[in-house]
Order: structure tokens, then sequence, then C-alpha cells
């Protein structure tokens, strides 16, 4: 159960044919693992050695496949590497791969970074921190990954659109919010120091008013997020594009659903509080949210997301899933999720 990476892939990719979604459920559990070795591994403080662990993956995808075969880690990337090329060449194209390698190149850089302040013990400032962790987050490549696995078809103009690129600008925001608000109770005992809310309590918050900040911002950015969809609903586009739009928002949904079904209490809590909250404020600005919130402070309750007094998951029932222009396979994965 702590490692239903199929359920994560069957989310965020509800059409997808079987091949392709064991390759992507192969690369969510390769890149958890691999992950672990920066956040908290034998990698954290050591950017020479991090930085040579990051170009050995750079290079599986520079077609050099005899000098992997040692690595298991390795090995298992350059066997999703050549499923994508495969896929590729079989559309006639390179588009895929092109955008695949060019987003875990931009993972490797922030991940480096994120090493280099851990060896250097230096936080970064919440602005900074948000730059880099929209690459290390590893959100980039799943939007990738969509393209190789419905096979879709998508020219450099369509896909750097600038609402497309400001509506994957805000999911990867929205998850890597969630990651950061979910593992914070787990990375503060490891010391880990990329956390969000570790650079606003290095900016003078309490732990309470930075948890209290950033669902803030995790709502703000769902709204965004609305917003954006609206936006590109009015336009004219192929199928191939709209596969491609609807599969955005499908990340941070497949992401924070994951992260609920295979944790302890404690996370599941959180969880269900972020889609509560989320959902409560983007539908009602007036809201009894920020009540709430007055009277933790008042009665002096413990925790960091102590805003709700218990689990809320009916809220997930009535959490407007069309409005994610979802399929009847994502509206059955939210159902399946209540039942968990």
């Amino acid at each position: 159960a702590d490692a239903a990476f199929p359920y994560f892939a069957s989310v965020m990719l509800p059409d997808c044919d079987y091949p392709e979604l064991e390759v992507c459920s192969k690369w969510m559990i390769w890149i958890f693992l691999f992950d672990d070795e920066f956040d908290n591994g034998h990698l954290r403080y050591d950017s020479h050695a991090a930085k040579a662990r990051l170009d050995k993956l750079r290079a599986t995808m520079a077609n050099e496949p005899s000098e992997h075969e040692s690595d298991g880690m390795m090995r298992i990337h350059l066997e999703i590497w050549n499923a994508i090329k495969q896929k590729d060449s079989f559309n006639g194209g390179m588009l895929a791969q092109i955008r695949y390698r060019k987003a875990m190149n931009g993972y490797c850089d922030g991940v480096l970074e994120h090493v280099r302040s851990s060896s250097r013990q230096e936080v970064p400032t919440p602005e900074e921190y948000l730059e880099v962790r929209k690459l290390s987050s590893g959100c980039e490549p799943p939007y990738a990954l969509v393209e190789y696995a419905y096979g879709l078809e998508l020219s450099d103009d369509q896909v750097c659109e600038p609402s497309i690129t400001k509506l994957k600008d805000v999911s990867t925001r929205i998850a890597l919010l969630h990651n950061d608000m979910i593992s914070w109770r787990k990375e503060k005992i490891e010391k880990v120091l990329h956390n969000y809310i570790n650079t606003l309590i290095k900016q003078g918050f309490s732990e309470k008013d930075a948890s209290a900040i950033m669902l803030d911002m995790v709502v703000a950015e769902h709204q965004k997020l609305s917003d954006c969809l609206e936006d590109l609903a009015t336009g004219k586009i192929t199928e191939h594009h709209k596969m491609d739009i609807e599969s955005v928002p499908r990340v941070p949904l497949a992401n924070l659903y994951w992260s609920g079904t295979t944790a302890l209490p404690v996370r599941k809590f959180l969880v269900d509080t972020i889609i509560y909250a989320g959902h409560a404020r983007c539908t009602n600005r007036n809201s009894a949210l920020p009540k709430l919130r007055r009277r933790r402070r008042d009665n002096h309750e413990p925790g960091i997301l102590g805003v709700l007094a218990s689990r809320h998951t009916a809220f997930i029932a009535e959490l407007d899933i069309t409005s994610w222009r979802a399929s009847r396979h994502l509206r059955l994965a939210a159902c399946v999720w209540i039942l968990i």
C-alpha cells in the first residue's frame, strides 16, 4: 500500500492503455526511490557525489546504454527512456522524448541546487525556494509522460502556448505545496531544509502561521487553476491538445489522492484538510475556515493544521470534479478514495 503508484498513474492517465500505464507506474516508483538518495539519503550533503550521480542519469538519455548496465537505478531509467523513444519512433516523431529529457534535466538541476543548499546549511528565501522546487518536485516530467502515454502529437507552439504554460506552472505549485505540507512533520524530524514551511519559519513566521499561509496559497492556486481551465475552454483546440490540457490538473490531483491512500492516519488527516479547505474556500469566499482558525488560536488547540477538528472525507464527494474536465474513470478513482 505504501507504494501504490499504479493508482497514482491511473488517476493521472485514466484512459491510458496498459503497456504505457506500466511504464508510467515504473517511472513513479523509480523517481520516488531515486529522489530519496538526495532528500534524506547518502547524497543529501555531498554536492560533488550528487552531481556525478545526476550526470550519470543525464547520460542514460544520451544513448550510451553500455555504461549503465551495472547500476540498477540507471538500468530501470534506461528501460523507461527506451520505451519513450520506441513509442516516438512508432509515431514517426521525437517530440515526447525531447520534452521528457528537457524536464528530467530540469529535475536534475533542481535537485542539485537543493543538495548544494543543504551542504552549506543554507535556507533560501520563499521566492527562491519555489523557483528551484518547481524543478526538483518531479512534476514536470509527468507532463511529458502524458504525451508519451497517449501518443499525442503536439507542436512546440501548442505546448509552449502561454495559457498552457501558466496552467502547468499553477498545477506544479499546487502539487509541491501539497507535498511540503503533508511531508513537513517527517522532514522536520529528519532536518530536511528544503520545505516551504521551513523557508517561512526562517523569515520569522511561527510554524502555525507558516502552515496557515501555505493553506491560503493552495486555495489561491486552486482558484488560478479554475480560471486557467475556464479560459482554455473558450478556445478552439484539437483533440490531442484537449487531452493534454485535461491531463495537467490531474497531476496534483493524483498526487494528493495517492498521498492519502498510502500514508499514516496523521498524513491522511492533512490530505483531507487540504481537500476540504480548498473546496470550502473556492466555493464560498465567506467560508467558516477563518473563524475556525481564530477559534484554534483562542483555545490553543495543538497541531500544525489543526484548523479542522475531524476528518472531512465526505467533502471529496462534493468536490466539483467535473470542473477538472475529468473522465468517468477519474470520478470513479475519487469514489474509490472515499471508500478507502
